[in-house]
Formats: structure tokens, C-alpha cells, sequence
């Protein structure tokens, strides 16, 4: 796996929030901590910094989640531990990327005028 790619699918894990396998709990643990180093070796860059924030205020915004790609995919240029990082959580988060559903119960999850409700999203999707 190339860093390119490391990048692409630790944005959309990071945006997102979303971790295919995990418990609510868990996933927002992990995602937290990795939200954390990145901010950390953000710290002294501005842009990227507001790449980050931007992708977490618009997760559901492709432009977003492709700049913050590209602002991590720099920084790991310059920084070999974060990108031995970067691709350690790819790894792990590898399966998080790709379609998701959510299916929502009429009447049981939620009130839905319209009855049952099956959301698709491509997480890793970056168009």
C-alpha cells in the first residue's frame, strides 16, 4: 500500500467517524485518537490544520474530504513516523472504505413518513 492510498482511506476514516467492525464506542475511540496525532503533527501547518477541521465539519463533502487527503498526503511527505502511521491504519481501517447501509425500521429506529428507509454511502469514494 502506497501512501496515496494510506491517505485516501485514513481521511475517510477520520472525516467520517466510521469504522466497519467496531462498536460505536470503539470506533469513536479510535477515531479520536487518530483525529489527535494528526492534529498533532498538523500543528505547525495552518492549512492542513483547516483541511482537517473542514473534513470533520463536512464529512458527507467529497471536495473536503479530497483536500484533507492531499493535505495529509504532504505532510506525510515530510514526515517518515506519520507515514509508518498512516499506513498501519489504513491497514486496519482498510475495510471501513467502501459501501456502507444503514437500514432504518419504520416506527422502531425512527419516524420515517415514507416506511422503511435504506441508506447507501460510498465512504471511500472520492469524486
Amino acid at each position: 500500500m502506497d501512501i496515496g492510498q494510506a491517505a485516501e482511506i485514513v481521511a475517510a476514516t477520520a472525516a467520517t467517524g466510521v469504522i466497519a467492525g467496531l462498536s460505536e464506542d470503539a470506533a469513536r475511540s479510535a477515531v479520536t485518537r487518530v483525529r489527535q496525532r494528526i492534529r498533532a503533527v498538523f500543528e505547525s501547518h495552518r492549512r492542513e490544520t483547516a483541511a482537517l477541521d473542514e473534513a470533520i465539519d463536512n464529512a458527507h463533502d467529497s471536495r473536503s474530504i479530497r483536500e484533507f487527503t492531499r493535505a495529509i498526503d504532504e505532510v506525510a511527505a515530510l514526515d517518515a513516523d506519520f507515514s509508518e502511521d498512516l499506513i498501519t491504519w489504513a491497514r486496519k481501517f482498510q475495510s471501513s472504505t467502501g459501501t456502507g447501509r444503514i437500514q432504518v425500521k419504520a416506527d422502531r429506529d425512527a419516524y420515517t413518513s415514507g416506511g422503511d428507509m435504506t441508506f447507501n454511502q460510498n465512504l471511500g469514494e472520492h469524486s
